[in-house]
């Protein structure tokens, strides 16, 4: 049987409608409010690879990272829009009544070798972003212990055994205990912080959403303030730099796209689409801007060296160390949870296992990952490399095809013998069965336990236009442009990150 939902503008809190899949718990209520989903999307566009673009600015110009950024910031805001439309094209979901997560998205659109090498990147980006995010925290407070006077952790290797830093002792340039594999306190601090929130839903993080994005603006207008009173040398930031290899912390991000069907699936009826994602994608350029243009031109940075490593040192003033200890709280952190819960959403949405299958791979997995990473410098190595191959890929070309396909080629529903006003109740069912060859039988039963719907509802009703007013030779054009852009760009980053590994500048 098909159960009944409450309808979408119910007073009391918005239940999932299964528009798409009859799924087991674990999913949000539409509940996501304005502020809520400004926030929300902002805080994932930031992340661990703001603290990066420092370096990514001394080493490709700030002329080219700029006019990249900017560039990317558009066509990643044009791709969102492409994306939702996308999702707008699956019966029974024209206003977003139901859940169409990414994946499944690519699923019902692609191949089933395109559906799996989408799920394998989306799976890569979504752990690269968490592991990410954890190893830079959790060296942070790291060094904030050694600051009030020594950090301990357990080494795992080469040798087991508890292991002490003290002030007095030098650690490596990101990582103070070197390149060992250790379980420290920061470590373990920030799991015991992200780990609840992550079994949690997205429509439950709002709140430590909001109070995150509060201290992110607070940290950038005291680095701001630091870099100016610092002064700023034009020198070590050049208009045109020798070396592209860091366009991968660039494309990083710009890894928020495929967050973006969650959050729809979540966000209230009356929060308008088209501006969300314009105003976000332009709060988080000018955070880009700032942070990698006055970084780049406050310090000259080593190779693999970022912006918390230098914030951190001891003859930065104390007012700007100490709120640098804060930033991956309301930076890093709170992006932890998001990235698992979608990594979960997803799972379940395509049935690919269960509630505590899901939780495991999505919230424990990478953590165990994490540990791998957790010293030296090699976090922004793989942050580059990632980047590079995942990012580009999921953001700016899966979208933009899934957008043509759609539009194309919308589903078409099964013909029964009760004629075109049973097709329209059908497109208004709570579950869609995506066997599209399914028994007459069923599609009877269906129609007639949703033959009773609001006509208000139907989803017959003019979806979203992602390009309105544009004629389809114009989008053509503009989207098989941001398909080869993105390919040349990822071919070039790739070619550009091999030749820096091997002592090679292009």
């Amino acid at each position: 049987m098909i159960e009944r939902t409450r309808r979408a503008d119910s007073p009391q809190r918005m239940e999932r409608i299964n528009t798409v899949l009859d799924t087991a718990d674990g999913f949000g209520g539409k509940t996501i409010d304005t502020l809520g989903s400004y926030v929300l999307l902002i805080n994932n566009i930031t992340g661990p690879g703001l603290v990066v673009l420092p370096l990514a600015y001394q080493q490709s110009g700030w002329i080219v990272s700029s006019t990249l950024l900017i560039l990317l910031g558009v066509v990643s805001a044009v791709c969102s829009d492409m994306l939702v439309e996308a999702m707008s094209h699956v019966p029974g979901n024209s206003r977003f009544e139901g859940r169409v997560e990414f994946t499944y998205l690519a699923r019902r659109t692609f191949s089933r070798g395109g559906f799996y090498t989408v799920l394998c990147l989306f799976f890569l980006s979504l752990v690269s972003g968490i592991i990410s995010s954890v190893v830079e925290s959790g060296q942070v407070i790291d060094r904030a212990l050694l600051e009030a006077g020594n950090s301990c952790a357990l080494e795992l290797y080469p040798d087991a055994g508890f292991i002490c830093m003290n002030s007095h002792e030098d650690g490596d340039e990101d990582s103070i205990f070197g390149s060992r594999y250790v379980i420290s306190v920061g470590y373990l601090v920030i799991l015991t912080l992200s780990i609840p929130l992550g079994l949690m839903n997205l429509d439950d993080n709002i709140i430590v959403q909001i109070i995150s994005f509060i201290g992110l603006v607070i940290v950038i207008i005291v680095w701001t303030i630091f870099f100016i009173h610092h002064g700023l040398d034009l020198s070590i930031c050049p208009p045109v730099g020798e070396s592209t290899a860091a366009m991968g912390f660039l494309f990083f991000n710009y890894s928020y796209i495929i967050t973006i069907p969650s959050w729809v699936n979540e966000k209230r009826p009356e929060v308008p689409l088209r501006s969300t994602i314009w105003n976000t994608a332009f709060v988080g350029l000018v955070m880009f801007a700032v942070v990698g243009l006055l970084g780049s031109m406050g310090h000259n940075y080593g190779a693999g060296a970022d912006l918390l490593s230098y914030m951190l040192k001891h003859h930065i003033p104390t007012y700007a160390r100490v709120i640098t200890y804060f930033f991956p709280m309301f930076a890093l952190v709170t992006s932890i949870p998001v990235f698992s819960i979608i990594m979960r959403y997803n799972l379940l949405e395509n049935k690919i296992c269960g509630k505590f299958q899901a939780n495991f791979w999505s919230v424990v997995f990478p953590w165990l990952l994490s540990l791998f990473f957790y010293g030296g410098n090699t976090i922004n190595y793989m942050l580059n490399w990632t980047g590079i191959i995942t990012v580009g890929p999921l953001n700016f070309i899966v979208p933009v095809l899934l957008y043509l396909a759609t539009r194309q080629d919308t589903p078409q529903l099964p013909i029964t013998r009760r004629g075109t006003e049973d097709m329209k109740a059908y497109t208004k069912l709570a579950s869609i069965p995506e066997d599209k060859e399914a028994d007459g039988e069923e599609i009877e039963m269906v129609i007639s336990n949703t033959i009773g719907l609001n006509r208000s509802q139907s989803a017959c009703t003019e979806g979203y236009e992602a390009l309105p007013g544009w004629s389809p030779r114009a989008i053509k054009y503009l989207s098989w442009s941001i398909i080869v852009s993105a390919v040349l760009l990822t071919a070039y980053s790739i070619a550009s990150a091999a030749a820096s590994d091997a002592g090679v500048n292009i």
